[in-house]
């Protein structure tokens, strides 16, 4: 598709953002992403998985969000190409969620999503029964030495994203939509003897039982503090 002739949504501002990279189980996400059509990102004989939590303003109405990706690629695509495939997605506000399902064909769902930049950073999901998903940098004593990034400078993500097949449709063509987030970028490594990562599984939430089975572990933390998101309208790929 011709990206020069993409339909922005308004870009959002003063994006509040914490995501976390992490490897899983390449032979999981193999057959996971066969079925879409695409084959995962592959780093050290990994998969990369991508969760990406913010808080944003939108029509005066403050929300805060969660989505599950995997990186990945169509079998044609060149593996230096930035595309992803979202898998699940949270919203806490569930008009916005609906939206989200009924305009824009996004798998998006309500939960009380948190998620917090300032240092030890964090991102909670929970529903009315308990805490669904939780990673944390550890809190320091005071005194102790601070958490330094291990690089910083204006960075970003720019790609295609994939949704998945929806299996009523009649044709069957790949829908997708266009995403883009910027920002002054702080990245900190995942330290697995100081940081934690809660996942609980939750029938009405596959994505998150698909996290725990392909031992999901997360291998940095990405934060912008005031960044800038926008999407595009919802696609169907050309035949």
């Amino acid at each position: 598709m011709n990206t020069n002739k993409i339909k922005w949504a308004p870009e959002l501002s003063g994006v509040q953002e914490v995501s976390l990279v992490g490897a899983a189980n390449l032979s999981y996400w193999t057959k996971q992403l066969s079925q879409e059509g695409l084959r995962p990102l592959e780093k050290d004989g990994q998969a990369q998985v991508l969760i990406i939590a913010a808080g944003a303003r939108f029509l005066g109405l403050r929300f805060q969000e969660m989505s599950i990706c995997a990186l990945a690629s169509t079998d044609e695509a060149a593996s230096s190409q930035q595309e992803a495939f979202l898998v699940h997605a949270f919203n806490s506000r569930r008009f916005f969620a609906f939206c989200e399902r009924a305009l824009f064909s996004t798998p998006y769902y309500y939960g009380d999503v948190r998620a917090s930049p300032e240092i030890p950073a964090s991102i909670e999901v929970a529903d009315a029964r308990a805490v669904l998903f939780r990673a944390e940098m550890q809190r320091r004593d005071a005194g102790a030495p601070q958490r330094k990034p291990s690089r910083s400078a204006d960075d970003g993500w720019e790609g295609c994203v994939y949704l998945p097949t929806r299996q009523a449709r009649s044709d069957h063509r790949r829908q997708l939509f266009f995403a883009r987030l910027k920002g002054y970028t702080k990245s900190y490594t995942f330290l697995q003897h100081e940081d934690s990562c809660l996942i609980r599984p939750a029938r009405k939430h596959p994505a998150l039982e698909a996290l725990i089975a392909s031992q999901f572990a997360p291998t940095e933390w990405i934060i912008r503090e005031n960044a800038t998101h926008a999407k595009s309208k919802t696609y169907r790929q050309p035949t």
